[in-house]
């Protein structure tokens, strides 16, 4: 596995810090590449950022059914897994919600309301698009502070 690109660590840690900010009063919790389980999987699927229940997860990683949301950071080598194979793998766990955010094209791919093998509402956002995660709607994060480069 190759390290992650200095662009991914920064939109990364760019969602982290609107997730804890955005998140800071509603019982969330936010995990940062930390592994998410499932029965139907035969490993542990680990995404950049997932919102999960909010609970102590010592003794367990959340599974698929405590996730609310799942983030991917993608850029060219991963953005074909992330936006096919995954995207499938959490349709059918029924994840309720997916980010792809893809570096070469500036764009964020959103996946809602998974089916049996795919999500029946896909939008592809651009800069002059917001992000507003379906959980929490009054959350906003415009996609050119997140794409933006300094």
């Amino acid at each position: 596995m190759s390290l992650p690109s200095a662009p991914h660590c920064s939109i990364l840690t760019r969602l982290t810090k609107w997730s804890h900010t955005g998140l800071a009063q509603k019982r969330v919790g936010i995990r940062v590449q930390c592994p998410i389980e499932s029965p139907d999987w035969d490993t542990p699927m680990v995404p950049d950022i997932a919102w999960v229940q909010d609970k102590n997860y010592y003794r367990a990683h959340p599974t698929a059914s405590e996730v609310q949301l799942i983030i991917e950071v993608a850029d060219q080598s991963t953005l074909v897994e992330d936006c096919e194979v995954k995207m499938e793998i959490l349709a059918r766990a029924k994840v309720p919600e997916y980010w792809v955010v893809n570096l070469h094209d500036c764009l964020v791919y959103v996946f809602r309301k998974p089916g049996a093998m795919a999500y029946q509402e896909i939008r592809t956002l651009s800069f002059k698009d917001e992000l507003s995660p379906a959980a929490f709607p009054e959350l906003k994060l415009p996609v050119l502070s997140l794409l933006a480069v300094p």
